[in-house]
């Protein structure tokens, strides 16, 4: 979405305006919610190593 979107976003930052982006299963693996300190090790493990599995 564009910067002049953000007041008309819902709390899932969607709006009449935006549309969904379909990712391959390597880009979507990629992708980390953080809001646990669990999620953060995921994320820290994918930005040292570029993979989500577990060593």
């Amino acid at each position: 979405f564009k910067a002049e979107e953000i007041d008309s976003l819902n709390s899932e930052l969607i709006s009449e305006n935006t549309y969904p982006i379909f990712l391959d299963e390597k880009t979507s693996d990629m992708l980390v919610e953080v809001d646990t300190p669990k999620d953060y090790e995921k994320w820290k493990r994918i930005t040292n190593s570029g993979s989500p599995i577990e060593k």
